[in-house]
């Protein structure tokens, strides 16, 4: 699963690297995103620009009755996307990059837990697969009169790249040849996309280590959740 991850990259950056024509809004250095939050995902608009787009993270299916919905579907299993109803439809025609430095994982021994950061080895933004959707509130009428929530999931696929000991799933990674295909709503081939993601672990490297205990609270920001911490015994009691 991604259940945490980090962005941060300056403004000018990921216009650069994602080849974005707009990137609206305050872009801050976010070191411990969490679900629920708002996050900056990549899309195809209309034209054909790739454009910037902040969304919330965890998607709400358009059929949806309650918001709360989403917080059941921050990832979606790119092995059973063709399946899951709430995925179907976005797989085909509402498809995201969600830019990244790094994402969390925690590697489970015995009763304990360690967090560890996720990246390049390059140190090379990440560009993590999702699928995107518009949710009105049921009681409302006329939809052209309300502005939707937009909200966004993270794909996972099976762990590689070096994360495969520390937990059995992980974000799918897009290398840069893949992105104009995965964005591009009129590629509507959802069974080749679905296999492309399921090649993916075997295509990436990344680089892993164990990182400070304080990325658990989800309300504790600042670099410091990204600084290597080396491996001691007893540090399940250390509180770092």
């Amino acid at each position: 699963m991604c259940g945490r991850f980090a962005l941060i990259l300056g403004r000018e950056e990921i216009a650069a690297h994602f080849e974005l024509s707009e990137l609206p809004g305050l872009v801050e250095p976010r070191y411990n995103i969490s679900p629920g939050q708002e996050i900056l995902t990549v899309v195809e608009d209309e034209g054909g620009e790739r454009v910037g787009r902040f969304m919330r993270w965890g998607l709400v299916p358009s059929w949806a009755r309650e918001l709360s919905s989403g917080y059941r579907m921050i990832n979606a299993r790119a092995e059973s996307l063709t399946e899951r109803p709430a995925f179907r439809g976005p797989l085909r025609r509402q498809r995201c990059i969600i830019p990244a430095t790094g994402f969390y994982e925690w590697k489970q021994t015995g009763a304990d837990k360690k967090p560890y950061f996720i990246r390049s080895p390059e140190d090379e933004p990440l560009a993590l697969a999702g699928l995107w959707e518009r949710w009105w509130p049921p009681e409302v009428e006329d939809r052209s009169e309300v502005e939707p929530l937009y909200s966004c999931t993270i794909i996972t696929v099976p762990a590689a790249g070096g994360v495969e000991g520390i937990h059995h799933r992980m974000p799918a990674v897009l290398p840069r040849e893949v992105w104009e295909s995965w964005l591009s709503p009129r590629n509507q081939a959802v069974e080749e996309l679905r296999e492309m993601l399921l090649s993916l672990p075997q295509r990436v490297e990344l680089l892993a280590y164990p990182v400070s205990r304080r990325v658990n609270r989800a309300d504790v920001e600042g670099p410091e959740l990204i600084v290597p911490q080396e491996e001691r015994p007893g540090d399940l009691f250390s509180g770092q």
